[in-house]
């Protein structure tokens, strides 16, 4: 006859569980993955904002900085 072999083991939560090998798990487990973005606009496109704000400065970066952020976020 046929047997079916089981182990059980602790999770992460100390709790036991019948669930995949830890092997298994590991693989399985999702990753996160961080992604550093630099982004530069040319001196054309600077003075176009440049120009909306009115040769405000500061204005002009927050603008910027807004936009782009709306951007990257999709």
């Amino acid at each position: 006859p046929e047997v079916e072999k089981t182990v059980r083991w602790n999770v992460i939560n100390q709790s036991t569980s019948w669930s995949d090998p830890p092997s298994r798990r590991r693989r399985n487990a999702l990753r996160d993955y961080y992604v550093d973005v630099v982004a530069l606009i040319d001196r054309l496109r600077f003075e176009w904002f440049l120009e909306q704000a009115k040769n405000d400065y500061n204005t002009a970066r927050r603008n910027i900085q807004e936009h782009y952020a709306m951007v990257f976020r999709g």
